[in-house]
């Protein structure tokens, strides 16, 4: 891992050997909380939503099978508490209660765990499909930094395949992008990977998806905010630390173990390039033989 001393503040750093490799990228695999779309958005924006449309959302989906999973998850998840009158938990085990204090009870339980970390997967789908709901009503549009579409769009036109990995099921990646405030961009992502292929902490998770993407591993760059870039260095991916308005700082010790730029602008040019050239002059020869052949199918003679 080399090091790079004395950055300064606000200061971008990309080494001449990280430069030269970058050119060889075949895969963007890229964060999207702090990285692509702003910790507010996804912290506040979001979890207002359903904050605020929970209990609508409840009683119009109250028997639709995913509240009835969620609600079967949260007995089996209470099973051996000390039953308390006012645990959210314990209200749901109790088949006496009024149905309208059942649904208060799943109200509160989902309120309290919102925040928290370690979301089942069943509460980050009922999460999503809440926000399903706001994005199809353009009550909600996903945020992107203003150059993460260009970016995109060029790196697209390039060649390379685009990923997104992030803490968040898939659905809720997808629906970010295809309702964004730029539009719908879903067509420049190549697919979504949340955490059933791993934590991002652990290298095994960015082995993993270099393996379901075939690509080797030094072939791919990620794009992350935070300390998840030490897992990808670890599992050979060309990791750069991306920092954006909003985020909280990252410590310098940390900082100056990585590539780190504070916009795709400063990388939109490198990413692929070597591949790019390679694709353009393989399409001129394309070109020129199926010029070639067209005048010798038209043969001698065709002059009058």
């Amino acid at each position: 891992m080399s090091k790079m001393t004395n950055l300064k503040e606000n200061e971008s750093f990309i080494s001449g050997d990280i430069r030269e490799k970058m050119l060889d990228v075949e895969i963007v695999l890229s964060d999207i909380e702090g990285t692509t779309t702003s910790i507010p958005f996804v912290r506040n924006i979001l979890k207002s939503y359903c904050k605020e449309n929970l209990n609508k959302y409840i009683s119009d989906h109250w028997e639709d099978d995913e509240l009835v999973d969620f609600r079967r998850e949260m007995k089996t998840e209470s099973t051996g508490e000390k039953e308390d009158p006012c645990s959210a938990t314990v209200a749901v085990k109790k088949h006496d209660l009024s149905s309208k204090l059942q649904k208060k009870s799943v109200e509160q339980y989902i309120l309290n765990n919102l925040d928290s970390k370690q979301s089942p997967y069943s509460l980050k789908l009922l999460q999503t499909n809440m926000w399903e709901e706001g994005y199809v009503s353009s009550d909600l549009k996903g945020h992107l930094f203003p150059d993460v579409t260009p970016a995109f769009k060029k790196w697209k036109e390039r060649g390379l395949h685009i990923y997104m990995y992030s803490s968040g099921i898939q659905l809720a990646q997808k629906l970010l992008f295809t309702h964004s405030s730029e539009g719908d961009f879903h067509e420049l992502i190549s697919g979504y990977f949340d955490l059933n292929v791993g934590a991002k902490v652990d290298p095994k998770s960015y082995k993993n998806i270099m393996e379901k993407v075939n690509c080797q591993p030094e072939k791919a760059v990620f794009l992350t905010d935070n300390a998840h870039a030490d897992a990808a260095q670890k599992a050979g991916l060309i990791a750069v630390l991306v920092h954006r308005e909003g985020n909280e700082p990252v410590d310098t010790k940390f900082r100056e173990l990585f590539p780190s730029i504070y916009s795709f602008e400063e990388i939109i040019s490198l990413l692929g390039k070597r591949k790019s050239s390679s694709t353009d002059r393989n399409d001129k020869l394309i070109l020129r033989k199926k010029a070639k052949l067209e005048c010798d199918d038209a043969g001698p003679g065709d002059d009058k």
